[in-house]
């Protein structure tokens, strides 16, 4: 368990994180977005000559280049992986009212993941929690990670109103875990109806 000092140090550090997200976010919108806009346009009026086109693409390239390492965390410096997860379920316990439980098997195996997958595999807990809290109505949350051999496995799993997986109409929470499972890459399973709750299974290996 962490001491009280370690826990504010991470708090300290997980809330930089998400303002340096933001911070991206906000670069990625109205930097790099603005400048395609403007290379589109600038193309479509005949105005580059091919090498003002490769300069001009050669910056945006470099643009790019810099925000994808701001992507990229500091090692987890105050705390291992696990504690990291742990520490925010119990966090969430602070604003949801039902009960929220995290069980991780092989905590070695966790705690060796690179800074890379330990930051997306964060995040989709982070997503997953959110849809059961906001979007599920969920009672109970159930967080379980295992380690099989050279197989990794996580599920978020809760009680809520459920949903079709089949409908066409899916959120942008769970567009985002897919796209984030991608980056493992790895392979996602919503299984659930309505009704009988939600279990987000995903399975990746580390080469």
């Amino acid at each position: 368990m962490l001491n009280e000092t370690q826990k504010r140090q991470l708090q300290s550090y997980l809330e930089g994180l998400e303002a340096e997200r933001r911070r991206l976010a906000r670069d990625l919108h109205d930097g790099i977005s603005n400048d395609f806009v403007a290379v589109h346009m600038k193309i479509e009026q005949n105005g580059f000559d091919k090498e003002s086109l490769q300069q001009t693409l050669g910056s945006l390239h470099d643009k790019l280049r810099g925000i994808s390492h701001s992507l990229m965390p500091p090692v987890f410096k105050y705390a291992d992986f696990c504690d990291i997860i742990e520490d925010y379920v119990s966090r969430q316990k602070e604003y949801f009212k039902g009960n929220a439980q995290c069980t991780i098997y092989r905590r070695e195996a966790w705690n060796s993941l690179t800074a890379t997958v330990a930051l997306d595999v964060y995040c989709i807990v982070q997503e997953g929690f959110s849809n059961a809290i906001k979007h599920a109505d969920a009672g109970n949350i159930s967080l379980r990670f295992e380690y099989t051999g050279d197989t990794f496995q996580f599920f978020i799993e809760d009680d809520g109103k459920g949903f079709d997986p089949t409908a066409s109409s899916r959120g942008i929470g769970l567009r985002t875990i897919r796209e984030r499972v991608e980056n493992l890459p790895g392979e996602v399973s919503f299984i659930s109806e309505t009704g009988k709750g939600t279990k987000v299974l995903i399975v990746f290996h580390m080469i």
